[in-house]
């Protein structure tokens, strides 16, 4: 869902230029458009252009943002070993920051620091925007592509592209990197099906960490004025994108709402009528309901136990006796005495059984107890009673209660 949520707020589409500066200061621009789509990157354009900036720029489609990437003349590359400390001063140590755009990347214990004149990179982005072109990142040298090397069909450590020889291992630590004029890959690169030109590899991995910037550490320099470009461009797609989101969401509450009433207004309808039929039943009903209690009341005093056959019952009962017991009395829904004003009265009590008898102990009576809640028809049983005979100590008399 998260995963959604972001792609949704974000490129789903850009183009990635490499900016190749020529020694006679004319450029080389190789310029690759992907798209993202249900989770897959697809190459929708892929083209090279040679001359001068404004001439190239009327060649480039202005719809969709766009990262860049520096390389050939002006673009300087130092490698430093381990991870910590300040590599810029140490490999640069009379550098002012405020004149040099910067990039540090970092493999295993190796960091490559490259850089470039502000006003050389600034010359380039200017006459970009100026043209109309949303200039997103901006990148050095060869090391946007640490994010797609595994996507191409290189095999060893070692593979080279249009001047570029970079040794590693797995694909992800690099071993070493030189750039050789004139090196190229001994056999086509491709990625999947796609065949891709040597010189479009930069280009085509500067716009794969713009559209996939939000699942991985893009290699760009850090450049405020840069920086600031993305991050208003990243709040203002997620503005966009939210408010959308609300508008959908709140339109789909009111049509939910507007289903709910309308249904309920109909069933209420529904109800009304049916409440105006049925109070013309109502005298109906409450006789009805008389009957049925008074015929319910002579039911009980009937003793009618809702169908159970007594002979069952009786059946059951026998056949759970233990050894030791002399069952004496079976009474199935009994009659409790009581004496109102002296007068001797009685009430059934349906749905019971009341069972005396003698055992020779304890443990006999616990045994039916225990027999007779097996049987499925059987709710409760409890022992009421038990205690010595008074004709034979020996025995001891016991009364149980069952319901059923």
């Amino acid at each position: 869902m998260a995963g959604w949520f972001n792609q949704y707020q974000w490129l789903n589409a850009c183009t990635g230029l490499e900016v190749h500066i020529l020694p006679d200061q004319s450029y080389s621009v190789r310029a690759v458009q992907v798209s993202a789509r249900k989770g897959q990157l697809d190459i929708t354009s892929k083209e090279i252009f040679d001359g001068s900036i404004p001439a190239i720029i009327k060649k480039l489609p202005v719809e969709l943002p766009v990262a860049i990437t520096l390389t050939g003349k002006g673009v300087l590359t130092r490698q430093a070993s381990g991870t910590g400390g300040d590599h810029i001063h140490h490999l640069f140590p009379n550098l002012d920051p405020a004149n040099f755009c910067i990039q540090q990347f970092v493999t295993g214990d190796q960091v490559y620091v490259s850089l470039v004149r502000r006003e050389v990179a600034e010359a380039i982005t200017t006459q970009l925007r100026q043209a109309g072109l949303m200039v997103l990142s901006l990148s050095l040298g060869v090391f946007p592509v640490a994010h797609v090397l595994k996507q191409f069909n290189s095999y060893g450590a070692e593979i080279d592209f249009d001047g570029h020889r970079i040794i590693s291992t797995d694909k992800e630590t690099w071993e070493s990197y030189r750039y050789e004029p004139g090196v190229t890959a001994e056999y086509p690169l491709k990625i999947d099906r796609e065949v891709l030109d040597d010189r479009l590899i930069i280009a085509y991995a500067t716009a794969f960490q713009l559209v996939l910037y939000n699942y991985l550490v893009p290699v760009v320099t850090q450049d405020p004025a840069m920086l600031k470009v993305l991050d208003e461009f990243r709040e203002g797609k997620k503005f966009r994108f939210r408010f959308a989101a609300t508008v959908v969401v709140f339109f789909v509450i009111l049509l939910v709402n507007f289903i709910v009433f309308s249904t309920y207004h109909t069933r209420n309808t529904e109800l009304a009528g049916r409440v105006t039929l049925g109070s013309d039943n109502e005298s109906l009903v409450r006789r009805l309901a008389g009957e049925m209690r008074s015929k319910e009341r002579l039911l009980h005093d009937l003793g009618w136990n809702g169908g159970t056959s007594y002979a069952f019952i009786c059946d059951q009962v026998g056949q759970t006796v233990a050894r030791g017991i002399t069952l004496t009395e079976l009474s199935i829904n009994p009659v409790s005495k009581t004496f109102i004003g002296g007068v001797q009265a009685g009430e059934t009590e349906i749905g019971r059984v009341r069972i005396v008898g003698s055992a020779t102990g304890i443990e006999p009576v616990n045994e039916w107890i225990y027999l007779l809640k097996q049987k499925s028809w059987v709710k409760e049983v409890s022992l009421l009673q038990y205690a010595p005979s008074a004709d034979d100590p020996e025995e001891k008399q016991f009364s149980l209660s069952l319901s059923y």
